[in-house]
């Protein structure tokens, strides 16, 4: 089990690697974690190779995801592109209407999987519940959400700067993603939208 945080929630993050540690499950949380080494690396590796990625949301967790940079989007979205058993943990009224502006691109598919509410009076009840019904399950059984189709991600951008009066994006793209980035690029300055 992979837990995902932001680093405002980290005590969060500890209480439920604490009580998954006690029902016997082999969990990664970076601070207990990791010893040494390259940082960047040893996150992603270790998201390949666990079948169940929790991410701990907060009201505030995804305000910081529309940076292309962002830990917590980058863990996401590693998690997303290998099929992990996303499980979004929500604590404190976190709600998913409340955040669109920042789920753009494939990290809108996260409001897809369930998600598990975790009051703090039924913690230890939301554990159980996780335990016996999020990740008792394997990795090859996890129904995932349909990829974004290409005219998804463009609208998601386009909505996304309708909100501010000012955006610049930055379009990093694969090789085999030419074609896709320039269609992208050019439908975005036909909006006004300033890219590079």
């Amino acid at each position: 089990v992979f837990i995902s945080y932001r680093r405002t929630d980290k005590f969060t993050a500890l209480s439920i690697f604490q009580n998954l540690l006690y029902r016997g499950y082999n969990v990664f949380l970076d601070t207990n974690s990791i010893n040494s080494g390259d940082f960047e690396q040893i996150i992603l590796s270790e998201i390949e190779a666990r079948g169940h990625f929790i991410v701990i949301l907060t009201p505030n967790a995804l305000l910081r995801c529309n940076e292309p940079r962002d830990w917590l989007r980058r863990e996401i979205e590693h998690a997303l592109k290998y099929k992990r058993n996303v499980i979004p943990l929500m604590f404190d009224g976190f709600n998913f209407a409340d955040m669109d502006k920042y789920l753009i691109g494939e990290l809108s598919l996260l409001k897809k999987y369930n998600g598990l509410s975790v009051p703090v009076e039924y913690f230890d009840a939301a554990m159980d519940k996780l335990d016996k019904k999020f990740l008792n399950i394997s990795v090859d059984k996890v129904r995932h959400p349909a990829p974004l189709e290409n005219k998804e991600i463009v609208h998601n951008i386009i909505e996304v700067t309708k909100s501010v009066d000012y955006f610049s994006i930055f379009i990093s793209y694969n090789h085999n993603d030419k074609a896709f980035a320039r269609r992208v690029h050019d439908t975005l300055q036909a909006r006004g939208i300033r890219c590079w």
